[in-house]
Order: C-alpha cells, then structure tokens, then sequence
C-alpha cells in the first residue's frame, strides 16, 4: 500500500483537534493526580493513557503552569504529574528561598541538574531577585530551561551552564543508553 501525502489541510484539522484535547487530557489528569478516591485515580490513569496516546500527534513543547509559573516543557515532561500527585513538591524550597533571602537580603542558588528550570522560577517567584547557577547537561532540556530563565524579573540573575557533571566516560555511557532521562554529552568531548 503506497502512502499518500498528506495535505496541509489535514494537518491543519489535525492540530486544531489534537491541541486542545492533549491540553485538556493533560490538565485533567493533573487534576485527579493527587486524589487517592478510587474513582479519581481510574479516571487519572483513563486521562493518562489517553494523553500519551495523543504525544504522537503533539510532538514539541507546551507550555503549563505549575506552581503558578507558568513554563515551557516538552509535551512528554512529567513534572505537571508530579506536582499534581504531590502539591507541596517543592514548597519547602520556595519557603527556605525566602527566609535566606530575607535574612541576607538576596538569594544565591545553584540548580545542579536545573531541567527546564522550574525550581529556579519557583525560587525566582518567591524572592524579589536573587543569582541562580543553573547546571543542566541534557541538550533536550537546554532550549527549555533557556526559554524559561529568561521569562524571569529583571532584577534575577541567572547563569545557564551546559555541563555533565560526574565521570565523563560513564556519563556519555548512560547517556547513550538512556538519552531522555540522563541528557546527551554536549560537544565531542563532553563539555
């Protein structure tokens, strides 16, 4: 059987179809994320599924909110999921944030394994400026964490460093093996 080539109609139904329910999929089973009824978590893992099902018509980035931030994160990102099923994830951080920058009057932070930046926003919205290092040795995440960083106020500082951290041998092995989870060696030499 020979493959037609699609129009640029077809694509452009299939976006205006897809978006939305992958949108709506995602912020739903967000939503029942956390709640242990039996009910809800049938109704998560339906959403859920249904969800991924819709990445293979979705590929790229989303942009969602979490923690009242809103950020930019590649369509398969699991932290809305996360965050759902545990709501004060990264609370204590946001508070220890504010009572350093309180007592010292600014806040200086390093995000070792930054991803897309969202604990740095989180810490970012929670003081009025402050100087974050964030290490982040993914190529996939890079563009994001980038994009995000740079949505913050101007009076935060913020240095991006594409960096593995680690043996560098062993750092390009598993990152060969697994690309997604532990990022791609950045550069022939790993910098």
């Amino acid at each position: 059987m020979l493959l037609r080539p699609v129009s640029h109609e077809t694509i452009a139904i299939t976006v205006m179809i897809v978006d939305p329910l992958f949108r709506w999929t995602k912020r739903k089973a967000v939503s029942f994320a956390g709640r242990n009824e039996h009910g809800h978590q049938i109704l998560f893992h339906l959403l859920y599924g249904l969800h991924n099902r819709l990445l293979r018509w979705r590929p790229g980035s989303v942009t969602m909110t979490v923690h009242g931030v809103p950020l930019e994160m590649p369509s398969e990102h699991l932290l809305p999921f996360y965050v759902g099923a545990n709501p004060l994830q990264e609370r204590p951080l946001a508070d220890l944030a504010t009572r350093l920058a309180a007592r010292d009057g600014h806040l200086d932070a390093i995000d070792v394994g930054a991803n897309i930046g969202d604990t740095v926003s989180l810490m970012a919205a929670s003081v009025s400026g402050g100087t974050f290092l964030c290490v982040e040795g993914s190529e996939h995440f890079l563009p994001y964490l980038r994009s995000n960083v740079s949505r913050l106020p101007a009076s935060t500082t913020v240095f991006v460093e594409a960096r593995l951290l680690g043996d560098k041998r062993r750092g390009r092995e598993r990152a060969a093996r697994h690309p997604i989870r532990y990022g791609l060696p950045l550069g022939r030499d790993g910098r």
